[in-house]
């Protein structure tokens, strides 16, 4: 149960990374064909 328990704050913190990547990666790809 412990085990179970600490991958939690992991898939949190995973999740908050992808949330903070996810826009910043679409904006790579929808500003990087206007700089060509």
């Amino acid at each position: 149960m412990k085990r179970s328990l600490r991958h939690l704050p992991d898939l949190t913190t995973t999740l908050l990374y992808a949330a903070a990547l996810a826009p910043a990666a679409a904006m790579l790809l929808v500003v990087s064909p206007f700089q060509v």
